[in-house]
């Protein structure tokens, strides 16, 4: 239901552009300005998302459905990554990120005259076969402004883009549906693309590389052969691409439950079952801003020990250790766990991309970030149905801890990373 997708997917998914044509744009890109066309980019799906939990809760969908939902986005998210870059690359990423835009601001027009939970699931699977062309230029561009703007600030991008998915958006919705009923919320999400739509132009066409430069690349070099051959010869981006599976995977299966299960379970009103997404993305958001020095500073084993640690205890209390005031403890705990963790897979991104091809990494990157959501939601539903939909966080602390376990064995491999 979120990603980081989006990202991580959220945020974040990233898709495989010329580095060189992105290279050659953001650096005549102030990062204000480049950070605002990222904080509107993260509006709309944290509008559309947090309309479409409450939505689900309304009209009465199961835990399957539940999980469905937010699993669907990531069905395209996962099957755009690569084409996604190669429209990109061909046509240029002003004209993709505008397609992109229009497709998904029109299926969220439509998404108004929605009753049932099988057509808020199709709906919302048709814009993540949308929106992946609007993040392509975007994630590559972030790369981009890491060797600009130094490693410090390499969650920036991602920070602003989860302000407005989780803080922003969430606390809109909860006050649009109120006001104005779901309809009509629908269609101010759809209105929520314009300000994007009227700074991209701008934003991704200065210093946009000459028609020649957008000439297709030789077959199989964007494609899926290309980047799953570099996963192949990386054994460091191999274990990132896991790392960043799970992290990814968890927020989006702790977004896509959380509603539901505050409101169902402990009787949460819609604020503030809201809140909780609001409290995981807060702390997530301050990491990335403010903290990007301390997995430098704690050095690789110590961060993969932490981290685990946290996310852990999290997903222990996120299950319903502790009751109510377990699960405001472990909401925090989770964003401050895997804030940490995205940090350090950005940065590690960011140096295998000056080893490898840059648009290889972006794009095996999408795609585990993007598998992550679609992972978690399918195992969330299919749990939810039997044991409950906390079960989810039960099933993700034995992965937590087996992942952190491989890592922290191949830590000597650090000099690739």
């Amino acid at each position: 239901m979120s990603s980081q997708a989006l990202i991580s997917a959220a945020p974040g998914h990233g898709t495989d552009l010329s580095a060189a044509a992105v290279r050659q744009a953001t650096t005549h890109v102030a990062l204000p300005v480049f950070l605002l066309l990222s904080l509107f980019g993260g509006l709309n799906p944290g509008l559309a998302r947090t309309v479409s939990a409450l939505f689900a809760v309304e009209i009465h969908a199961s835990p399957g459905e539940l999980g469905l939902l937010g699993s669907c986005q990531s069905i395209g998210f996962a099957a755009m990554a690569l084409p996604a870059g190669v429209l990109a690359r061909r046509f240029g990423p002003v004209r993709m990120f505008l397609l992109g835009s229009v497709v998904a601001a029109l299926v969220y027009v439509a998404m108004g005259f929605v009753s049932t939970p099988l057509w808020l699931i199709v709906g919302m699977t048709v814009t993540g076969f949308a929106m992946p062309l609007r993040f392509g230029a975007m994630n590559l561009a972030s790369m981009r402004r890491l060797e600009i703007d130094g490693p410090a600030r390499a969650g920036w991008y991602r920070a602003s883009h989860q302000v407005a998915m989780f803080l922003i958006g969430p606390t809109l919705a909860v006050a649009l549906v109120p006001a104005f009923g779901y309809q009509h919320s629908w269609w101010l999400v759809a209105a929520s693309f314009l300000p994007a739509i009227a700074l991209a132009p701008r934003i991704l066409s200065s210093g946009a590389p000459s028609p020649a430069a957008r000439e297709p690349a030789p077959p199989g070099r964007l494609g899926l052969r290309h980047a799953l051959g570099l996963l192949a010869a990386v054994p460091a981006l191999r274990r990132l691409s896991a790392a960043e599976l799970l992290n990814s995977g968890t927020v989006i299966g702790f977004s896509a439950f959380i509603i539901a299960i505050a409101m169902r379970v402990y009787h949460f009103t819609p604020a503030v079952a809201a809140a909780l997404l609001s409290l995981q993305a807060g702390v997530y958001v301050g990491v990335l801003f403010l903290l990007g020095w301390i997995p430098g500073r704690l050095g690789r084993a110590r961060q993969l020990v932490v981290t685990a640690l946290l996310v852990s205890v999290a997903l222990v209390l996120l299950a319903g250790a502790g009751g109510v005031p377990g699960l405001w403890f472990g909401t925090a705990l989770l964003g401050l766990g895997a804030g940490l963790v995205q940090v350090d897979h950005l940065q590690r991104s960011a140096r295998l991309s000056r080893r490898h091809d840059a648009g290889g990494v972006a794009g095996v990157m999408a795609l585990s970030s993007s598998s992550g959501g679609l992972v978690t939601g399918l195992i969330g539903g299919a749990l939810g149905e039997m044991a409950g939909m906390q079960a989810l966080f039960i099933a993700l602390i034995p992965m937590t801890l087996g992942l952190a376990w491989w890592q922290w064995h191949a830590r000597s491999a650090v000099s690739d990373e």
